[in-house]
């Protein structure tokens, strides 16, 4: 029997109650589905509530897996669940529950996706207002509004915000209290330890993603050729030491919308936007990585408005045929470029030298022990999950080389392979951590590397 059978089968023998939980749950996954990035699992809260038929979101989610629609793994101490899957595979299923594609079903997740953007947006825009490299500790309040006038405190609506950004984008590291231990009814203000390096990254990630949301965006290559040729034109015309960029050199565009240059909404922008077809700080920092420039600083300011044009205000002003005014794009991201030397940029790639195999450092008293592999005098991690020690096995067999995501990955998918890599190196002891990482060839440059992604484990013996 067929998967897509086995869906149909228990469906039609589902109460109608417990088939619209059914549609229910899958349409609350598909939402996280699309609001988490695509190498990230969804990280799901599930409720105990059951149904008549002894349905509870747990119970849901474990018939799902059993469909193939997903994976579910369970958070390290806690009832929480990390869920491989695609949209693709929940779309499937929620056609087959009765699911609507509808308009109306659109706004809905639109409406849902731009109020979890919001929170998230005006939290890191406060963070970034009252943090510097030196901030190791911030004071969050709820609701976000009671922040507003603080010059040291910054407010978030959900937790699911906080959560996110401490698990997926690691830009807090611990709650005081803990987050599982908060009730909103009581608790207003939260001490958070806060990684400013991770919280530039997320600003940087987040404004690409909110800005080409709604849009189709252009190939990264693509976006590179452009911006490249728009900063080449500049360099000629003004030739100097330091550079300050935004979306402005993007050009300029007349609004579909005169009265609203930005659109009606972060997530429903104007769409004759210059900036929408492009994620503007991954292709700049694309354009670093191949060697073209040095990007010395970048500043976001997610509250940047569209300005219009110095000549259309002339125009529109003197009544010479100008009706409506043109924009430049909001300047959200400030990007500050110094040349590669005094006296020029370096607007070719660089060559790189060709690396030479090198053998990677390893230690013959890295063995197993059972269930726990032991490294030598830097420490041991045990292993209770049978996936988890045969991924690792894996990676451990390799002796330090690289061994390839579809090699790990088994019955899963890439993103079980991340999430749980991470989860591995998570629960390394502090000393370990200063000798042991498991990197992946977009985090190292052991040679020869491997064509697709591939993880290996790094050793650094003590000096």
């Amino acid at each position: 029997m067929s998967i897509k059978n086995e869906y149909i089968k228990t469906i039609v023998t589902l109460l109608p109650e417990n088939k619209k939980r059914f549609l229910k749950i899958v349409e609350k996954l598909e939402l996280l589905a699309e609001a988490t990035p695509v190498d990230k699992p969804i990280y799901f809260v599930p409720a105990t509530y059951l149904g008549s038929d002894g349905y509870d979101e747990r119970t849901i989610v474990a018939k799902l897996e059993e469909w193939g629609v997903l994976t579910a793994e369970p958070e390290e101490l806690n009832y929480n669940l990390l869920i491989f899957t695609t949209l693709g595979k929940l779309r499937e299923v929620k056609s087959l529950l009765g699911g609507y594609t509808s308009s109306s079903l659109d706004y809905v997740r639109n409406t849902h996706m731009e109020e979890s953007c919001k929170d998230e947006i005006q939290l890191i825009n406060k963070l970034l207002q009252i943090c510097n490299e030196k901030t190791e500790q911030v004071l969050l309040m709820q609701p976000a509004h009671l922040a507003r006038n603080h010059l040291d405190k910054a407010g978030f609506d959900h937790l699911e915000t906080l959560r996110d950004l401490q698990i997926i984008y690691e830009v807090f590291s611990s709650f005081n209290p803990p987050l599982d231990l908060i009730d909103l009814k009581y608790v207003f203000t939260i001490e958070a330890k806060i990684d400013f390096t991770k919280l530039n990254e997320r600003a940087e990630d987040l404004h690409d993603e909110v800005e080409s949301l709604n849009s189709n965006v252009l190939g990264i290559e693509q976006q590179k050729k452009e911006l490249l040729r728009r900063l080449e034109e500049k360099f000629k015309k003004y030739p100097q030491e330091q550079y300050e960029y935004s979306e402005k050199i993007l050009g300029s565009y007349r609004p579909e919308n005169s009265e609203r240059p930005m659109g009606y909404s972060l997530l429903q922008p104007d769409k004759n936007r210059t900036d929408i077809k492009y994620q503007f700080m991954r292709a700049m920092r694309a354009l670093e990585k191949d060697g073209h420039i040095i990007i010395k600083g970048v500043a976001i300011d997610f509250d940047a408005q569209p300005q219009p044009t110095e000549e259309s205000i002339y125009r529109h002003k003197w009544s010479l045929g100008e009706r409506s005014l043109e924009f430049y794009p909001a300047e959200h991201c400030k990007v500050t470029i110094r040349p590669k030397s005094k006296d020029r940029f370096v607007l070719t790639p660089l060559v790189k030298p060709i690396a030479k195999s090198a053998q990677p450092n390893w230690s013959d008293d890295f063995v197993w022990k059972g269930n726990e592999f032991v490294f030598g005098n830097y420490g041991s991690i045990n292993f209770s999950s049978d996936n988890r020690r045969a991924l690792f096995k894996t990676l451990s067999d390799a002796r330090g080389n690289w061994i390839a995501i579809g090699k790990l990955k088994g019955n899963k998918d890439a993103n079980y392979v991340r999430a749980t890599i991470k989860q591995i190196e998570d629960r390394f002891i502090p000393e370990l951590k200063k000798h042991v990482i498991i990197p992946s060839t977009q985090n190292d440059d052991l040679e020869p590397k491997p064509s697709q992604g591939a993880y290996r484990i790094k050793f650094t013996p003590s000096t």
